[in-house]
């Protein structure tokens, strides 16, 4: 009986000094400290479910162009960070999963402006697009049959909210050539 007591003494002693040894082992590793726990905690990644809103304002027309989509493949699984590297020229207005919100200021007008000119014997109809100017169409002009002051209209560029608009101004002002 004595020896029992004295195998389960010694287990006893050698169970306290493992755990001892074990927990002070523990203490002086590095496990992921508290501030790393927060920051991979407050870390924001993007997520399958997660929106994007992108909204464009034009500084020429006050127009604002807003788009909603889904996030692409590439877009998936980003930081913050990455995420915004992605989209440069963009600003953040909101990112959580749930949302993704990014603001740009576009110098120009928007889309749906048609920009008519005066370029020697015909008129220049052009639209905006992402700051540069796009050529829609050119219209000749029978000489001398363009009143003076629709001369010096397009010829400063004048500006109209969308196509019907340009055709209508036109179809009423200006004599088409052959």
């Amino acid at each position: 009986m004595k020896k029992k007591k004295c195998f389960w003494f010694f287990c006893c002693i050698l169970l306290l000094a493992s755990s001892a040894l074990g927990f002070s082992m523990g203490k002086r590793s590095d496990p992921v400290g508290e501030e790393e726990v927060a920051v991979i905690a407050e870390e924001k990644i993007t997520c399958f479910e997660t929106e994007l809103r992108l909204k464009k304002s034009f500084s020429l027309c006050g127009h604002e162009e807003v788009t909603d989509r889904n996030l692409f493949t590439d877009e998936i699984g980003l930081s913050e960070k990455d995420f915004l590297a992605l989209h440069e020229g963009w600003i953040k207005q909101r990112f959580n999963a749930e949302e993704i919100v990014l603001t740009r200021k576009t110098e120009g007008y928007c889309e749906e402006h048609i920009i008519a000119c005066l370029d020697g014997k015909s008129i220049l109809l052009y639209r905006m697009q992402d700051g540069e100017t796009i050529p829609l169409e050119r219209i000749e002009l029978q000489s001398g049959k363009l009143a003076p002051d629709i001369m010096k209209e397009l010829s400063q560029k004048k500006v109209f909210a969308n196509r019907e608009e340009a055709g209508a101004y036109l179809a009423k002002n200006v004599v088409f050539g052959d």
